[in-house]
């Protein structure tokens, strides 16, 4: 629902600017050019978030209960860990 979706997080690493709305959408932009490299829906829709953090490879998100390891180039979900309860903080 683009009239109630919000930005949540905006992160930065040397080469890409992270993206994360309140609909679960987690966006890659090239940090020089802002060309949008690509996008992935994690969780479900209004879930509590927490800033992405990165190495070299993977893009690590918290959304729910959930954490997910993002290819850093492709946007492919790499894996999915079940947390055993509601995270206090983002996984920096």
């Amino acid at each position: 629902n683009p009239t109630r979706d919000t930005l949540a997080h905006i992160t930065v690493d040397e080469e890409l600017v992270y993206v994360t709305g309140t609909n679960g959408v987690l966006t890659a932009f090239d940090a020089e050019t802002g060309q949008r490299f690509w996008a992935v829906r994690l969780g479900r829709f209004d879930e509590q978030s927490y800033p992405t953090v990165s190495n070299e490879s993977v893009v690590l998100a918290v959304v729910g209960t959930s954490m997910y390891g993002v290819d850093k180039r492709s946007g492919s979900i790499l894996w999915t860990l079940r947390l055993p309860g509601a995270p206090s903080t983002g996984p920096a």
